[in-house]
């Protein structure tokens, strides 16, 4: 999946922003799942509370 919406490699050369660039990657992604479940699926996703 990730290759899909990303398909160029991870573009910082640091470590630990290597690892921000990847964390945030899976971030959008889960994010826009989310948005799809809660469309298709409303009953499934239950209300975040911050």
């Amino acid at each position: 999946m990730d290759k899909r919406r990303f398909p160029w490699k991870l573009k910082k050369r640091l470590a630990w922003r290597k690892g921000a660039e990847s964390f945030l990657r899976r971030d959008v992604h889960n994010i826009r799942q989310c948005s799809y479940l809660s469309c298709l699926q409303p009953d499934l996703i239950r209300e975040m509370r911050f």
